[in-house]
């Protein structure tokens, strides 16, 4: 399953019930490159739009907008993943509860370069929701007004064990009540 290639493909209007992973696709201890797609009003249960477990791959010059989850709107990765995620916009996607853009779970030391995480939202991490030792890499990326109704408008740091590591990033939009 190393090389599996999925590009310049539309996913658009993808639903999935019960309890469940993955609204367009769902990746499971495999490394495919995606590239040059734009995944688009998708929903599930957990990752709106993508869900990946253990997952080694690329994801680079996608557009994930407009998809909705309880946690993952936009995608949910948990699991070892040394994944990277390049030059790929992740817009107006809602959580229920946790990670409106981005949800990171379990030992998950992905690589997010070039990547602008915006105006997504959640009860708790709108832009990107951080739990159980998920240490992100985040270079030239921004976070702009994304929305948290209870903590954490760009960030929710779930626990002490999570290690982001944030470069040359912009981070504004932000306010507290």
């Amino acid at each position: 399953f190393n090389k599996i290639i999925i590009s310049n493909s539309l996913f658009t209007n993808n639903t999935t019930s019960g309890t469940s992973y993955g609204g367009a696709i769902g990746v499971y201890s495999a490394s495919p490159t995606i590239r040059n797609c734009t995944f688009t009003r998708n929903s599930a249960t957990i990752g709106g739009a993508i869900y990946t477990y253990e997952f080694n791959a690329t994801i680079e010059n996608c557009k994930i907008s407009n998809n909705t989850a309880n946690n993952g709107g936009g995608l949910y990765s948990e699991g070892y993943n040394s994944s990277t995620v390049v030059n790929t916009l992740i817009v107006n996607n809602t959580a229920l509860n946790y990670g409106g853009g981005l949800y990171l779970e379990k030992d998950n030391p992905q690589n997010f370069i070039n990547c602008t995480v915006s105006n997504n939202s959640a009860q708790y991490g709108g832009g990107m929701s951080l739990v159980n030792n998920s240490d992100p890499v985040i270079k030239n990326c921004i976070f702009w007004s994304n929305y948290a109704s209870v903590s954490g408008n760009e960030f929710n740091l779930y626990d002490v064990a999570s290690d982001p590591k944030i470069y040359y990033s912009d981070i504004e939009g932000n306010s507290a009540s």
